[in-house]
Order: C-alpha cells, then structure tokens, then sequence
C-alpha cells in the first residue's frame, strides 16, 4: 500500500465547532480531559449491519490537522480573537483514538469509536470524523450488501466518474473494504494496492469500421 500524506484544514469543519472551541479556550477549558463516542443510531439501507471504513483516512487527517497564516487571517475577520487564531496555527492533535478494526462488522448503538483527549482538539476533531467515517462506511456497505447479492460472481466498482470529487478515492476504497473484487480507479489502485479492472468505451468500438473489428483489435 502507497500512502500520500496529505495536510487537512482546521477550517474542514462546521463553524459552531470552531465557535466552541474558541469558547473553551478563553474560559481555560481548551485542555479539559474529554471523550467522545462514535456509533450509528440506525443502520443504512435497512441492512442490520455496517461496514466500518474510513479509519485509515481518519487517522491521516488527524495527524496533520493545521491552520495556515493566510487562513488565521481569513479567520480573524470573520470575528474571532487573534490569540485564539495564533493558537490554532500551533495547534496539533495530541488525541487517543481507540477504535474497531476497518472492515469490521458492526450494529446500531454500538461503541465502534473512541475519541479521548483534551477538549478542544477532540471537538475539532467531530466534524471531519463524521465526513470520513459515515461516508466509507455508508459505501463499504452498500459494497458488501452489493457482494452478497452477486454470490460467487464478480464485482468491479466503476463509481469514478460520479463519485463526488476526490470523494470518489475514497469512495473506491471503501467499497474494497466492503469486498469488491477490483476498481476501475487507477490511482486508488496504485495507492492502496486494490486490483484495477476494466472494459472499453463506446469511442473505441465507433473508432472502427464493426464492432468485430473492435473487439478483435481490443483482444489483441
């Protein structure tokens, strides 16, 4: 597996996350031990079960949460204290995340996460959380349910092309934890390490004079 380290954003959060955060700060609360709980309250697709997915991801995003100058600046006219901002560009994630292995099996209003730490930086951590875990998960799911259905046949996801941005790397991922057998994204296949397959287009077969000819010049 290929990871890229990419730095996440203060700002890719909610902005009452920011709000509170600045409140504990200036009440001294900022460094309060605290301990937040992930779950779902129900499962989706009325499946009984879901997918855990998105740790990987998570852990990367934590590990280099940020605020860059430009972005103390941008906050500070949106009203926020300047020593509160020039904490934040100091600011690094010192949480503990225990947590359920990716892949794994998991139920409605059952412990899959664990947050501890102190105050603030587990509140910043809430919303990019949420953003990872539920959208992998949501996929790994319908990945498996998909998976289940198809027996002993095989299932290639071929989502790049409506995926939601770089969401759908993510996307691709998700649905390998789920258990597909290949994506058709090569660059979630040479990160990860996931099989890629594919076809060919409708381009390729009007390239020619039949679709014989296509197909044969394909096979070849």
């Amino acid at each position: 597996m290929i990871m890229e380290k990419r730095s996440q954003s203060v700002l890719y959060t909610d902005l009452y996350q920011l709000t509170m955060s600045q409140g504990y700060y200036r009440t001294g609360l900022y460094r309060k031990e605290a301990h937040f709980d992930f779950f779902f309250r129900t499962t989706p697709f009325d499946s009984g079960f879901v997918i855990f997915a998105g740790l990987a991801d998570l852990l990367d995003k934590l590990s280099s949460l940020h605020l860059a100058y430009e972005e103390s600046e941008w906050l500070q006219k949106q009203g926020f204290d300047k020593s509160f901002c020039h904490f934040l560009q100091n600011f690094r994630f010192e949480g503990d995340i225990i947590s359920v292995p990716e892949g794994e099996v998991v139920f409605a209003n059952e412990p899959i996460l664990t947050v501890s730490g102190p105050l603030l930086g587990c509140q910043l951590a809430e919303t990019v959380l949420l953003n990872t875990l539920n959208f992998q998960s949501l996929v790994a799911t319908k990945a498996r349910r998909i998976k289940m259905a198809c027996g002993d046949r095989k299932v290639i996801d071929f989502g790049l092309r409506r995926g939601q941005g770089e969401g759908a790397l993510a996307a691709s991922r998700a649905a390998a934890i789920g258990g597909i057998d290949a994506t058709s994204n090569v660059q979630c296949g040479f990160r990860y390490g996931i099989p890629v397959s594919g076809t060919m287009a409708h381009s390729w077969v009007q390239a020619f004079g039949s679709e014989l000819e296509a197909f044969q010049a394909y096979s070849r």
